[in-house]
């Protein structure tokens, strides 16, 4: 398992869920909560009995699930892969609202509507997510 903070949405939406192992059953996926500690037994390579000490685990809208950033906002926040972010752009010396979005390769990058960035991008402050607050993505590319 990885040690990837993760967030998703839960499967009825009614919050987030913060963690970092997924476990798959059948067609769901459930998030381990942070803070939790579960013994599993395998056979075969399948989980075949699973005991939490603490903690649980909850089913997940795997569409709405990501993987932190490696660099937090200014105010210490963690950014996930789905935030909407405001930025200052050293590169073109102003500050642009971004979508925040990982490629099949694990490279971070901030997406705008022309053009999207890895550097060039300081004092990033949260705003929302793409979920929650999908206005705030309005003239950002989705």
């Amino acid at each position: 398992m990885s040690n990837l903070m993760r967030r998703a949405k839960t499967a009825d939406h009614s919050s987030w869920i913060y963690g970092a192992s997924l476990l798959s059953c059948d067609k769901d996926t459930f998030m381990v909560a942070e803070g939790s500690h579960f013994v599993s037994n395998y056979k075969n390579g399948r989980i075949t009995s699973l005991h939490f000490t603490s903690g649980c685990f909850t089913a997940i809208d795997v569409d709405t699930l990501g993987c932190a950033m490696d660099v937090k906002a200014r105010d210490g926040q963690m950014i996930f892969e789905g935030d909407i972010v405001k930025g200052f752009n050293t590169f073109h010396d102003r500050e642009e609202r971004y979508i925040v979005r990982r490629n099949t390769h694990g490279l971070w990058f901030c997406e705008t509507a022309n053009e999207w960035h890895v550097d060039h991008i300081d004092d990033l402050e949260v705003i929302g997510n793409i979920w929650d607050t999908p206005e705030l993505a309005e003239g950002v590319v989705v």
